[in-house]
């Protein structure tokens, strides 16, 4: 028996416990216990310490902790500012393709932030406040094969989208990569060579980028990979509708018959010769630039010497001139294979040098500056490859690859927006597309409590979006 004064506490559903000398007061309750078959007694709630005094409460709870039933954390500046550049891609998507265009545009976008298989596309919009701005879309691995169903079979509404960016303007259209794939559906898929010196089954894709007021591509087109000839690139001319369309292929496609069939089917071109061609004056090189040359101009701060036959220009940088010496003489003194004194005095002559052969009634220097406009898109063409290579083999038929590639000619787009405004912001130096995307995105949106605020942004972060405005 406890003492009289802590007796009187005792009561029904009470319970006291007695704890080195100490006297605790608490709540009882008592349940079944099924397996012994007899009642169990369960303490609860603790009520307080039990003194002669009388009863001490326990101290009062501290307020508790909200937690949110829901924290998200999304990805918001990179995804944010490409939807604000593109907006009138959107627009143009909305008209084209009503029922589709949400979809289209958000695979894009999340393509270009962060180049990755459709197969991972859920999750990546999962964690993009696109999944607020574009609720409940659907892109999971279903989904997504009928999507590429849907918008490859309308190749019209393709066309329709892309000729409201065909301009007046001079345009330059190239093969811009062969995609390989295995994939046994494919009738575009065929065995072709690449500069990977491979004839895998492969398809051709053919691109045209305006040359102003900015570079940026406004046409594809999917051929298969055993095609790369005039016939790809006329198609192309009358598929879109391309007012001055300049054909820029590589040397593998200077030959005697593909010239014939520019000239029929009268398109303009600039092709680059291979040095060992017959047209490779090495004489005239010879004299040097006092005799054999008729004049130069300045390119990117370097002199380019030339002169001109028919319709033959030859070209020499002194500049690359100097590497290609320079890296012929390294080989030599490493004693690589296929590299000696004497085909270096033979090769001399060609190092540095340039051929084009064209059909356009331009000064050498205008025409030259137009080829070089080739190297300049294919260098930041790599966005596209990029993309590209992740998932060929998820295509499976000639209907998907024509929306997968339209899909991907978006991000591309997109991505060509980010080069021009880096470009004109002098930040070209210092970010590459790659990099701004990377800084935008550590920009993100935190949901508490059904309230979308924004996150602490780092101070590079802060940097970049100073100078974006």
């Amino acid at each position: 028996m406890y003492p009289e004064w802590v007796e009187k506490f005792r009561s029904k559903g009470k319970e006291i416990k007695c704890v080195r000398g100490k006297y605790y007061f608490y709540e009882r309750t008592t349940v079944w216990d099924k397996e012994k078959k007899m009642p169990k007694k369960i303490s609860g709630q603790y009520l307080g310490r039990i003194t002669e005094e009388g009863l001490i409460e326990p101290r009062k709870k501290l307020s508790p902790i909200v937690i949110p039933e829901e924290v998200s954390n999304k990805e918001f500046g990179a995804s944010d500012y490409l939807s604000r550049i593109g907006g009138d891609i959107a627009d143009n998507l909305r008209n084209h393709f009503p029922s589709l265009w949400q979809e289209i545009f958000v695979m894009a976008v999340l393509r270009a932030v962060d180049p990755q298989p459709f197969k991972r596309l859920e999750d990546a919009y999962q964690y993009s406040y696109l999944s607020v701005i574009y609720p409940k879309i659907n892109l999971s691995k279903q989904r997504i094969s009928t999507l590429l169903q849907s918008i490859g079979n309308n190749r019209q509404s393709i066309i329709n989208f892309m000729k409201s960016y065909i301009s007046s303007a001079e345009h330059i259209i190239f093969d811009g990569t062969r995609i390989t794939t295995y994939s046994h559906e494919m009738s575009l898929a065929q065995k072709g060579y690449n500069n990977n010196h491979k004839y895998d089954p492969q398809v051709n894709l053919l691109y045209a980028f305006s040359c102003s007021p900015t570079v940026a591509p406004v046409y594809y087109r999917v051929v298969p990979g055993n095609i790369c000839d005039v016939t790809a690139f006329r198609g192309c001319i009358e598929e879109s509708s391309l007012p001055k369309a300049v054909v820029i292929a590589d040397k593998g496609f200077g030959s005697a018959a593909n010239f014939e069939l520019l000239e029929q089917a009268e398109l303009k071109y600039i092709i680059p010769l291979r040095r060992s061609c017959k047209e490779f004056d090495a004489e005239r090189i010879r004299s040097g630039y006092a005799d054999g040359f008729e004049d130069c101009f300045m390119f990117r701060n370097r002199p380019i010497w030339y002169f001109s036959s028919e319709s033959y220009t030859t070209y020499i940088d002194g500049e690359l001139r100097l590497k290609e010496e320079t890296d012929y003489l390294r080989r030599i003194d490493e004693k690589k294979e296929g590299y000696t004194k004497e085909g270096f005095l033979e090769r001399r002559l060609k190092f540095g040098s340039i051929i084009l052969r064209s059909n356009l009634k331009l000064h050498p220097k205008e025409l030259y500056e137009t080829y070089k406009k080739r190297a300049a898109i294919e260098q930041s063409f790599d966005v596209l490859k990029n993309l590209l290579e992740q998932d060929t083999s998820y295509m499976q038929s000639d209907v998907s690859f024509e929306a997968w590639s339209f899909i991907n000619h978006i991000s591309l787009m997109l991505a060509y927006r980010l080069f021009e405004v880096l470009k004109e912001k002098d930040l070209l130096k210092t970010f590459s597309i790659s990099d701004a995307l990377t800084l935008l995105s550590y920009v993100r949106k935190i949901n508490v409590n059904d309230a979308w605020v924004s996150s602490e942004i780092c101070k590079k972060s802060r940097s970049l979006i100073g100078k974006l405005n």
